[in-house]
């Protein structure tokens, strides 16, 4: 089983590379934020693989970051989520964004990547919630500690939500409190959301 390549990188299409090692070319799929790392064509590459076979395919999944590759296997053993869903949210959200989202309980941050319904996302926080307890992962700690803005935002939009809000009317709900209330705290800005909810009078 490949764990590694390390070659030269021979061509670049729309949801994978090929990487030529002492002259076999593998086809390897990678997430939209590797691509924004890649070298040049020509030039070395190296790859951390997960290989996947199947009884009339093989398929070569790679990852920049070792703790992505990591994460990647823990994804694709969640029920409903294949290779591909699983790389798609790798290139939509970082690691420690992923750990947060998981951490905290906030299944919209899934259910905003294309592919991943209410359900999966609740799957993946189950699931995933011991391994990322246990360290699994090497993130950076400081990033999880204080709640940001945007993860304040992210707790509104998904307590809205959760009273039968639309998600568009909730998001944009969440952007006014936080944009007219700078460094408000996540137990303030619930009945201020509230109030201009109300406006909206539209439930799902």
């Amino acid at each position: 089983m490949i764990v590694k390549l390390n070659g030269s990188l021979d061509f670049i299409n729309d949801d994978s590379i090929h990487i030529e090692v002492n002259g076999v070319v593998y086809r390897v799929f990678i997430s939209t934020k590797d691509f924004k790392n890649l070298s040049k064509i020509g030039e070395a590459v190296e790859i951390n693989i997960h290989e996947i076979l199947r009884e009339d395919a093989r398929y070569l999944f790679g990852f920049l970051s070792l703790d992505e590759k990591l994460i990647f296997e823990d994804l694709i053993k969640v029920q409903g989520v294949g290779g591909k869903m699983a790389l798609n949210i790798i290139g939509s959200l970082d690691v420690d964004e992923i750990v947060r989202t998981v951490r905290e309980n906030n299944t919209i941050n899934f259910t905003k990547i294309s592919g991943i319904g209410n359900k999966v996302s609740q799957r993946l926080i189950n699931e995933l919630k011991d391994k990322i307890d246990k360290g699994l992962y090497n993130i950076q700690e400081d990033n999880l500690g204080s709640k940001s803005e945007s993860s304040i935002y992210n707790d509104l939009s998904s307590c809205l939500v959760n009273l039968g809000y639309q998600l568009k009317i909730c998001e944009e709900v969440s952007r006014r409190v936080l944009n007219q209330n700078k460094g408000i705290r996540l137990e303030e800005s619930i009945p201020i959301a509230l109030k201009i909810i109300k406006t909206y009078q539209t439930k799902v």
